[in-house]
């Protein structure tokens, strides 16, 4: 099975709760306050706030603006989810182009998910030409800098022989390193490598592991393996119960294969 070579720009917009209204909004005029005294990393975070609208209602039109005040002042984190904006058109025009050139000089600046970014966008041809051999060197970089998609990406290069040699054993190097930093794609696909064999010798014990924690991680693909191992008794003993639990879980993730087989298991009365 073809590992995916193309995925959606990365969302990165860190999450951060307060549990109070009161602390909430002391959060916002603290990084208020920093940002005017030319804190740029709390700029940042301030447009990131106005960006997620989690502390205060959502502004993505101000969030460009303060991003764009960091970036020109060269905060990475800030060139990278001001990218982020141009790419998907929230806050600012759409401009793909735009974004790629910020994508890159966030990854100039060791902002690393931006690398990540501008390989996709080349893989892609998203705002830039479309090359495959210049995506890699920069998947790399995220990938060494502890970016679980710059790892699966080059994991599936090497499954595919897509701007690198197909070697199925470094894409599965690949695979468990970006599983170890919790890509759940990346499990599913080192657990279908050893439910196949490929690279590896087979081991289903290790597939339903990975396929089981790339689906706890969100991974369509993961539990609907799972629940193909359950469905067949492959390595496990067989229970369609458990079995259309997990294709159920695939379906809700939006992995049409897993809604296709528990219908299909509804309709034989499993």
């Amino acid at each position: 099975m073809k590992k995916v070579f193309s995925i959606t720009i990365l969302t990165i917009f860190v999450s951060v709760v307060s549990t109070t209204a009161i602390a909430q909004q002391s959060r916002i005029e603290s990084l208020e306050k920093q940002c005017n005294s030319g804190d740029m990393d709390a700029c940042d975070a301030l447009g990131c706030e106005f960006a997620r609208g989690d502390l205060i209602e959502a502004d993505p039109a101000k969030a460009a603006k303060i991003f764009t005040s960091a970036c020109d002042s060269n905060n990475g984190s800030a060139c990278g989810h001001l990218g982020y904006l141009y790419t998907v058109g929230n806050g600012v025009k759409l401009d793909l182009d735009l974004a790629a050139t910020l994508y890159r000089k966030a990854c100039d600046l060791k902002f690393y998910e931006s690398c990540v970014n501008l390989g996709i966008s080349y893989i892609l041809g998203s705002g830039i030409e479309k090359s495959v051999d210049k995506a890699i060197p920069l998947l790399r970089i995220g990938c060494d800098h502890e970016q679980a998609t710059g790892c699966t990406l080059i994991g599936n290069a090497y499954y595919n022989g897509l701007g690198l040699d197909k070697d199925l054993k470094m894409a599965n190097s690949y695979y468990v390193k970006a599983c170890d930093m919790d890509s759940g794609e990346a499990c599913a696909n080192i657990g279908l490598n050893y439910a196949q064999g490929e690279g590896v010798e087979q081991n289903y014990e290790l597939a339903y592991e990975y396929f089981t924690k790339g689906c706890d991680l969100g991974a369509g693909e993961g539990c609907f393996n799972a629940g193909v191992m359950y469905a067949n008794g492959w390595g496990i003993e067989q229970d369609y119960t458990i079995s259309k639990a997990y294709y159920s879980k695939a379906c809700y993730l939006h992995y049409k294969p897993g809604c296709d087989e528990y219908e299909n298991l509804n309709n034989e009365g499993m």
